[in-house]
């Protein structure tokens, strides 16, 4: 091992409890530069928090995976057990692929105890100091259970509807380790993750939390951000790329499938007098209608 990395690995790791507690951001920036990660200002404060909680409400393209894989490459190559987290497969392999960019184009793909496993559901990086990174879908909730881990990095968050996704699977795994979780996500309306995101806001003890619009990032074309305003409904421009939290965009029909007693009505199926709602969807939404049984209630149709 170079002087170089050692140096940038501390010559006296932390221990694992609470690891990225013990972790200073001066630290952090040593393994920063072997990896060519240079973080921008708005990327910045993520980094030097301690909190255990911590929650990034962005807009696109600021550069949250890029900023959650610098970090589980720091927690992994220490000894921490990472996973790196997605309502999704294909959404949790954006932070692992490019963590593992980051190290095997850099001095750390010395520190690799074996070859990366890169097949969907299987992603894998273990380091030799015991440390590890692996890509995990919540869409399965039950392969989240397992053994205690440092950090865990919840991208596109805000996606998920499901809070127990949060508080039944990924805070228990956090439990004996004292280990940190990382929420990112463009915001998605008045849920779990605005939940989390306030507390950062209102200082509540072990939780921090950042609102960084697209043009946060230094890198990001001005010119492109312009010609969104004009190409994207206000609400959906607030809400991609100012990444404010608007309780209606998107909201009417979230998670309707998983709760809809609706049926298509059959041809020659009896039918007493019926309701007709429409709901007209003009510049931002669908247009959606609903076919009412009066007598009985029972939905005949949703179109």
């Amino acid at each position: 091992m170079s002087a170089r990395v050692e140096k940038a690995l501390l010559t006296n790791r932390p221990p694992w409890r609470n690891l990225l507690g013990q972790v200073t951001y001066e630290e952090k920036a040593a393994i920063f530069r072997l990896i060519g990660y240079e973080p921008h200002t708005g990327q910045v404060p993520i980094h030097e928090s301690r909190e255990r909680i911590r929650t990034v409400c962005c807009g696109r393209r600021f550069g949250k995976s890029k900023s959650a894989a610098a970090e589980a490459v720091v927690c992994s190559v220490l000894g921490g057990g990472t996973w790196a987290v997605a309502p999704d497969y294909e959404l949790s392999s954006i932070v692992f692929d490019e963590a593992m960019s980051y190290v095997l184009n850099s001095e750390l793909a010395s520190q690799l105890a074996a070859e990366p496993r890169t097949a969907r559901g299987r992603q894998q990086m273990i380091f030799k100091s015991g440390g590890w990174i692996l890509g995990k879908s919540s869409h399965k909730p039950r392969s989240l259970l397992g053994r205690g881990l440092d950090l865990v990095i919840y991208d596109e968050a805000a996606t998920e509807d499901n809070a127990e996704i949060l508080h039944q699977y990924l805070r228990p795994v956090l439990i004996d380790r004292v280990g940190h979780l990382l929420n990112i996500s463009t915001p998605r309306g008045d849920n779990w993750f605005k939940e989390v995101f306030d507390k950062g806001q209102l200082g509540v003890r072990g939780y921090a939390s950042w609102q960084m619009p697209s043009h946060t990032n230094p890198h990001v074309s001005a010119k492109e951000l312009l010609e969104l305003v004009e190409d994207l409904p206000e609400t959906y421009y607030r809400q991609e790329i100012l990444a404010e939290f608007l309780e209606n965009i998107g909201a009417f029909f979230r998670g309707y499938r998983e709760v809809s007693v609706l049926t298509e009505m059959r041809e020659g199926a009896p039918v007493g007098s019926c309701a007709l709602g429409v709901d007209l969807g003009r510049h931002e939404d669908y247009t959606v209608v609903c076919v009412l049984d009066i007598a009985t209630g029972e939905g005949r149709a949703l179109l």
